[in-house]
């Protein structure tokens, strides 16, 4: 016997990120058209406005100056 490939599952699942139901192709897909829009346009921007917009960010309450290395 050969290897099955189902079909996707389309279903209502809620966005990760505005927390809006929308249907979903499957378990891969959890963020809707409009965030995944919004998410590319990001992409488009400079650096440095992105992080201006974002605010500053923490670790454990501490104010973070550089990125961290991994």
């Amino acid at each position: 016997m050969g290897l099955m490939i189902s079909a996707p599952s389309v279903k209502q699942r809620v966005c990760l990120k505005c927390d809006k139901s929308f249907e979903s192709m499957g378990p891969g897909n959890r963020i809707c058209a409009k965030c995944r829009r919004a998410n590319k346009w990001l992409l488009l921007r400079p650096e440095s406005l992105v992080q201006r917009e974002r605010g500053r960010k923490y670790h454990n309450g501490e104010l973070l100056d550089v990125e961290p290395e991994y």
